[in-house]
């Protein structure tokens, strides 16, 4: 019913209409969470992005208010497992940088900060943030200025400080090796990952 019924708006719409805000139907597909409680299910949002990818389009959207993209709301969204390599397939831009709080914030600064909140089922556990990683940094994504002026190191030098449990977590360690690994590479992960 709930594809159903955005299909049939599709038949009247280009695929990458806008609505008042600036955003277009990927780019709220893309976030998902947002509308999961009340409208349908996370893997619907996934089905709604291939069909749109499928039509043609653009992977690359961004919201006219602050830039933010699909992409980064796939990172915080309610199947980034799924939509963040989704989208990256599809050609989104892994440097894009959104005017989030007044900053220039990438995916990978919105991925690293998406955590699994103690109170809550909300956020990512440090192994899905592992994979989320490894696809945006294999497409590209760079660990310089990702959050602000702040590193991608910094960013998780500031999640550790927030949560004890970070030093013993075994993936949060695994993201501190992927770092140190890619900057050893020169920036580059298809060096680190040879």
């Amino acid at each position: 019913e709930f594809l159903t019924a955005l299909h049939a708006w599709l038949r009247e719409h280009h695929v990458d209409d806008w609505d008042r805000r600036g955003h277009t139907l990927l780019w709220h597909a893309a976030w998902g969470s947002v509308y999961a409680e009340f409208y349908a299910p996370p893997e619907h949002w996934v089905q709604l992005a291939r069909d749109l990818l499928a039509r043609g389009a653009n992977p690359k959207c961004c919201s006219l208010l602050d830039d933010t993209t699909a992409l980064i709301n796939a990172c915080i969204g309610a199947a980034p497992l799924e939509m963040v390599p989704l989208l990256v397939d599809a050609g989104a831009d892994v440097r894009a940088m959104a005017r989030y709080l007044g900053l220039g914030q990438t995916a990978l600064s919105f991925t690293l900060k998406n955590e699994e909140s103690e109170e809550t089922d909300e956020g990512l556990s440090t192994r899905d943030r592992v994979k989320i990683v490894h696809v945006l940094l294999r497409a590209g994504a760079p660990l310089d200025a990702c959050y602000g002026n702040e590193s991608a190191e910094e960013v998780l030098r500031e999640q550790e400080r927030k949560r004890d449990a970070h030093a013993r977590d075994y993936h949060f360690a695994e993201l501190k090796r992927v770092f140190h690994g890619v900057r050893a590479a020169k920036g580059s992960y298809a060096r680190y990952a040879k």
